[in-house]
């Protein structure tokens, strides 16, 4: 007899309800659809409210709508770069940044080069950058391909 499988939520993520019911789900919609899983399958499960994983969505259609605009607003601040030509040579850098304050629910976008000036806020933002590059280490540290940029990220995190 097959081990059932144990799950737990990413660490940091907002998942809610119990996580091992939503393992579950993803698991059955894997194995109905030859080990893969569509969002939109996902969410089809989900409309359900005795579905686990119905709670970890927006069933108001006004604030779905006002939350995807948000998230295609974040897709527009984080696609724009400032773009200088000096002496031929071609430089771009973001036009805005978004500088994380420990479980702050709005997150705000400043200008990249007053980051980039300030101290304080520079910390923070080289901070954020840590921990995305510590998640995708987490993430793919299982493909030996990468281990030299593995090591290298795990590296460069310990550095104060």
């Amino acid at each position: 007899m097959a081990k059932k499988a144990k799950y737990a939520k990413v660490k940091g993520s907002h998942v809610k309800g119990d996580v091992q019911s939503i393992g579950q789900v993803i698991e059955k919609l894997k194995k109905a659809n030859g080990g893969e899983v569509l969002p939109k399958e996902l969410v089809d499960q989900a409309r359900d409210p005795k579905n686990p994983c119905h709670c970890n969505f927006t069933w108001d259609n006004s604030k779905a709508a006002e939350e995807r605009r948000l998230d295609q607003a974040r897709y527009l601040l984080r696609s724009v770069v400032v773009v200088h030509v000096e002496n031929e040579v071609v430089t771009t850098h973001p036009t805005a940044v978004c500088v994380r304050y420990g479980g702050q629910t709005t997150e705000p976008y400043q200008d990249f080069i007053s980051v980039m000036k300030d101290p304080q806020q520079r910390a923070l933002y080289l901070n954020v950058a840590k921990q995305e590059l510590q998640a995708f280490a987490k993430k793919y540290g299982q493909l030996t391909e990468l281990a030299k940029v593995i090591a290298a990220i795990k590296e460069v995190c310990k550095k104060k």
